[in-house]
């Protein structure tokens, strides 16, 4: 897995609307989470946690993208069903999953984890085994120290 310190993958995000964000070069600090599977309960209740949080995170200037591996088509279901006011991205491929090293080998589905990147693409903080709940505050009161 990809620890603190260490550079964001060399990859871009590519999300449903078709944004294209650099990992390296994002233009502004980024929090990019991983959840487990569209639609499940955990993983509702995750995207929304961070849907909460929107305009806190849109204060300190920090973009929010979350990592499924459900498809194009689910994913941007999910996202619809959820009103999210923040991006999603489809990662199909897994690749992505496997260069943050999240991809659970058992299940071939991230584990949750959700990591802090900054302008230079640094990633400075990791979350690893996030829960559904809650855990956006403490994603936001990290951006507010690191960015705020």
């Amino acid at each position: 897995m990809i620890i603190e310190g260490e550079l964001a993958p060399d990859d871009v995000v590519t999300t449903i609307e078709a944004d294209h964000i650099d990992l390296r070069a994002p233009g502004m600090p980024l929090v990019v989470f991983f959840y487990r599977e569209a639609g499940s309960p955990a993983s509702t209740d995750l995207v929304r946690d961070f849907d909460d949080k929107h305009y806190e995170f849109d204060a300190v200037g920090v973009r929010v993208v979350g990592v499924g591996v459900d498809g194009p088509e689910r994913t941007g279901m999910f996202a619809a069903s959820c009103g999210l006011r923040y991006q999603l991205a489809d990662d199909a491929s897994r690749e992505l999953c496997r260069a943050f090293g999240v991809l659970d080998a058992a299940d071939n589905r991230p584990h949750p984890t959700t990591f802090m990147i900054d302008v230079d693409g640094v990633v400075r903080r990791v979350f690893a085994g996030v829960p559904p709940f809650g855990h956006a505050l403490d994603v936001v009161d990290d951006a507010r120290e690191f960015w705020g």
